[in-house]
């Protein structure tokens, strides 16, 4: 009887002491900030004449945000990217789904230069703020590895909003200026966007 149940028991103390491997999640974020240089060093202070907030062509405004692991980030932590794509997802909106399947890829176009590719999700699947949890779950589904996965549990991103549409996407210089704002869950319209961005490639 011992002999037998020498192995399942094993098998419960590596489960319960978490002995049976790393399991925690990816960190893109910080893998990324060690990888480029990326930080809240590096933020650029607003060029003449362009004013802090959250319109285009406005150096964007302080927005405080969650990792996947509760985390407390800001986008001030990828200051230093050449430019940054920032995806504002409803996980109940399907636009922004099918949007999301694809963000990994887009990112991998630009591969090899410095961009900031970031996925942020304002509702959850019910309407609701939310949590780490949905932020995972947003990751997994989509496979997100290079694409940074954030969450606003308090909707400061709202401030973003322009029109009461779904998909919003906003796009970022080397300065942090605003210099796309738009929506929609076509990948020609973002590729377009960030490539733009990224050909400019402006130094602070």
């Amino acid at each position: 009887m011992t002999t037998r149940l020498r192995p399942l028991l094993s098998v419960f103390l590596l489960t319960v002491l978490g002995c049976g491997g790393d399991d925690s999640p990816d960190d893109p974020l910080h893998e990324q900030q060690n990888q480029k240089g990326w930080g809240a060093q590096h933020c650029p202070a607003p060029p003449p004449n362009v004013a802090v907030g959250f319109e285009q062509f406005q150096q964007l405004g302080a927005i405080p945000l969650k990792t996947c692991n509760g985390d407390n980030v800001t986008l001030a932590d990828v200051c230093g990217a050449d430019a940054a794509w920032l995806y504002f997802v409803h996980m109940w909106c399907p636009n922004c789904r099918e949007l999301g399947a694809m963000a990994e890829g887009i990112h991998d176009s630009f591969e090899g230069q410095n961009l900031a590719s970031v996925n942020i999700i304002v509702e959850n699947s019910s309407g609701h703020p939310p949590d780490e949890d949905d932020c995972s779950a947003w990751r997994d589904n989509f496979d997100q590895e290079d694409v940074i996965t954030l969450f606003d549990p308090d909707g400061v991103s709202f401030a973003l909003w322009d029109q009461a549409y779904t998909s919003l996407n906003v796009t970022l210089d080397a300065r942090r200026v605003i210099m796309g704002k738009f929506h929609s869950s076509r990948d020609r319209d973002v590729l377009a966007s960030i490539g733009a961005r990224l050909s400019e490639a402006v130094v602070p």
